[in-house]
Parts: structure tokens; C-alpha cells; sequence
């Protein structure tokens, strides 16, 4: 097998929530075609959400469009050594994340609600790589970066 690229974080679920934004939009730096031109064999999506009202909502919002990327003849779930497989071999291979658990859980929700959510994610994306718990503000279940302004 050739060399390949295998990049642990990208935007591409994030963009795909604006209206009329598709998986070959160039301004993006991880759509479709950098991906195929950069030979990447395993792409992490993140699932992003700010915190603030309905952040769950783009969460699962993403977790859908992730779901609708493994039924494009473009991506394959990264699983198991399968990128080796022949039919895989010119497909790129994804695997989703959480950056901030306002994807799944708001500030006012409850955790039982929060953990459904969750649930749900899981079930639309089939794994998760990594769950970040903060990104870089504040949440109900930690603190982000704090910038000290002169």
C-alpha cells in the first residue's frame, strides 16, 4: 500500500450545517477534493457545537450528516484494518469525535437527557474516537481557555 495521510481533526460536519455548503466546497481545507489530493486514508470528523441554546441540536444535526457521509461511495467507517480492503482503496476512511459536550448535552438539560443524546450520536456515527468535554469556553462540565486582556 502506498503512503497515505491519516488527519485526527477536521470542520467538514461543522460546514455542512450552513445551507447550501457541500462536501466539495474548496474554501474548506478538509473537503473532498484535499482529501483525495492529500491521500487521506483516515479523517476524524468533529462533531462541534458552541455552547448556548440548542447546542444538542447541531450536535445531532452532525451526527446525521456523518451517517449520510458512510452512504457516499466516497468515505468508508474506519474500523478494523479495513482500510486495506480493496474496495476502500480509494475511499477515505472516517471516524467522528466530540469537541465539547454541549454537542449533546445543553446547559439546561438534564443529564439523563444529556446521555440520550449522546446515545443517539453514537448510534447515527456507529463510534466515537475521542470526546472532548470543554473546546476553548466554558461548559457545564468544565472551564475552557480563559484570555487574560489588557
Amino acid at each position: 500500500m502506498k503512503n497515505f495521510t491519516v488527519d485526527l481533526h477536521c470542520d467538514l460536519l461543522c460546514h455542512l450545517l450552513k445551507p447550501g455548503s457541500t462536501i466539495d466546497d474548496r474554501e474548506l481545507g478538509c473537503s473532498l477534493p484535499y482529501l483525495k489530493e492529500g491521500n487521506v486514508k483516515l479523517q476524524v470528523m468533529a462533531i462541534y457545537a458552541s455552547t448556548g441554546v440548542n447546542s444538542n441540536v447541531d450536535g445531532a444535526k452532525q451526527s446525521k450528516i456523518f451517517s449520510d457521509l458512510l452512504k457516499n461511495e466516497n468515505f468508508f467507517l474506519f474500523e478494523n484494518g479495513n482500510y486495506k480492503n480493496t474496495e476502500n482503496e480509494d475511499r477515505i476512511g472516517i471516524i467522528a469525535s466530540i469537541e465539547n459536550a454541549s454537542a449533546f448535552c445543553g446547559e439546561d438539560d438534564t443529564l439523563e437527557a444529556g446521555f440520550k443524546n449522546l446515545d443517539e450520536i453514537i448510534k447515527n456515527t456507529r463510534k466515537i474516537l475521542y470526546l472532548g468535554i470543554t473546546h476553548h469556553s466554558e461548559n457545564r462540565f468544565g472551564g475552557g481557555i480563559t484570555l487574560k486582556q489588557d
